[in-house]
């Protein structure tokens, strides 16, 4: 389960990042503005530890080679940025997990407008 998980979050993190580069590419056609490393969240935690390890290990090896190779290059190159968050804070969760905190999470950011501090504090005054 380890590995689907983490070939799942891995590809997942990989299509996030093509959809950003896509519209990083269209607010600089409009605005002339540079483009951003990308901040990725994830509450998965052996997918965050495999990216941050210099190889993987064994197991997990051939499954996630391309992957995790894709995913520290864009880290390496200062393109992204990844950030280990509770799943309580994940407002993507209720889309794959059936009891996620999401459902509530999502309707407040969505309904609102707004990130809570905390998710805020996360993303922007992080340590890591």
């Amino acid at each position: 389960a380890v590995v689907s998980t983490q070939s799942t979050g891995s590809w997942a993190m990989i299509d996030a990042m093509e959809a950003c580069e896509l519209i990083q590419l269209r607010i600089f056609e409009l605005l002339n503005i540079e483009k951003q490393q990308v901040i990725v969240m994830t509450d998965c935690k052996s997918l965050y530890d495999s990216i941050h390890l210099d190889k993987d290990d064994k197991k997990s090896a051939y499954v996630l080679s391309y992957p995790m190779a894709c995913l520290r290059q864009q880290i390496s190159n200062c393109e992204m940025m990844v950030r280990l968050i509770s799943s309580r804070m994940q407002l993507a969760a209720c889309f794959t997990k059936p009891r996620a905190y999401g459902p509530r999470l999502l309707h407040d950011v969505l309904s609102s407008g707004k990130l809570s501090s905390e998710l805020l504090n996360i993303i922007f005054n992080h340590d890591h």
